[in-house]
């Protein structure tokens, strides 16, 4: 028998994310191509269906796919899989395509493609839980039956953000950054999660609330300053960052960061005779274009706050010295 959406718990998905059972594998790649796969695999559902000789479209149709997290049926690829010893028909409903992130929320930059790949993976599944909850209101007729739902969704999520907070303990420990970035942006998202089921459900839960601030600061209580300084990067639509995901950069720099870095700075700031600077730019533009387009000899995306603190003024310490510096005074001398 299926199981009523009301019933389901639909947060526990991050409990199994935060057990790594849907976390990018370093040896596939950061593509779109690799992004969809693991959508699929964490939202394939199957629907079991008596008899074999089925109205395909029919059956498609009769679905409600809100309550499986897909917003229409074009977004869904069905296919049908017959138990001849059953009598009976499997559909099996896998993702077509990829949900980008509504709401506004300040993450971490990430340092490399699998953190990106990361961040759209896991605004995917935030996108797909709000379909969910959404469906809930809008599909049940008993108002206990959304209290229920609401009750226990929000009573998981508190309980796998203190799981989450404690694995980021845990974690930077270890001290390997990408994966502090990870647990970091789990638990940022069960934050959202725990605000959106909240202001959701705002009629149907009557337990105490939750703050923004009050969920921030537990946050921040199990995280050091390590992580509290690094900048943010506000996702979601309109705004003008890049694609989170990248199929290749173009140009790798094999030299120190810094001195490609400390070349930008030099040319931002060398005078011409006619008194105009050798290169005419925005320090925002220069970090985008260097973030963007350059991985450097590791292959891995140029930090933005690498580049951001060798472009400030008073970080002189930061920037290439001596022989190593490039020099670009004689390109002024030309003009």
């Amino acid at each position: 028998m299926q199981t009523k959406s009301y019933q389901r718990t639909d947060v526990s998905i991050f409990k199994e994310i935060l057990r790594k059972k849907f976390c990018p594998e370093d040896d596939k790649g950061a593509s779109k191509k690799v992004l969809l796969e693991m959508i699929q695999r964490i939202n394939e559902k199957e629907i079991i269906i008596d008899g074999l000789e089925i109205d395909k479209k029919k059956e498609q149709n009769n679905i409600n796919v809100r309550e499986f997290g897909f917003k229409e049926n074009s977004d869904v690829k069905f296919d049908f899989v017959q138990d001849v010893f059953e009598n009976k028909t499997k559909m099996v409903m896998t993702a077509k395509t990829i949900y980008e992130l509504e709401d506004k929320i300040e993450l971490p930059y990430p340092a490399n493609n699998k953190g990106k790949l990361y961040l759209a993976f896991i605004s995917d599944t935030f996108e797909r839980l709000k379909i969910k909850a959404e469906n809930v209101v809008s599909a049940t007729n008993e108002t206990k039956y959304i209290e229920l739902y609401a009750k226990k969704n929000i009573q998981v999520a508190q309980r796998i953000f203190y799981d989450a907070r404690m694995l980021l303990n845990r974690t930077q420990i270890k001290g390997d950054r990408n994966i502090i970035f990870l647990v970091f942006v789990q638990n940022v998202f069960i934050i959202n999660v725990i605000l959106y089921y909240q202001n959701m459900f705002s009629s149907f839960y009557n337990e105490k609330k939750m703050t923004k601030k009050s969920l921030k600061a537990e946050l921040y209580d199990s995280v050091g300053m390590n992580i509290m300084m690094e900048p943010v990067a506000e996702y979601g639509k309109n705004e003008k960052e890049e694609e989170l995901i990248e199929e290749e950069r173009i140009f790798q720099w094999n030299g120190q960061v810094n001195v490609l870095a400390t070349f930008f700075y030099d040319a931002l700031n060398e005078k011409l005779s006619n008194k105009k600077m050798l290169l005419d730019a925005d320090k925002e533009d220069i970090k985008y274009i260097l973030n963007k387009f350059f991985v450097d000899k590791n292959g891995n995306a140029i930090s933005k706050e690498t580049i951001r603190t060798c472009l400030t003024d008073h970080r002189d310490e930061k920037r290439a010295k001596g022989k190593k510096r490039i020099d670009i005074s004689k390109y002024s001398s030309l003009d």
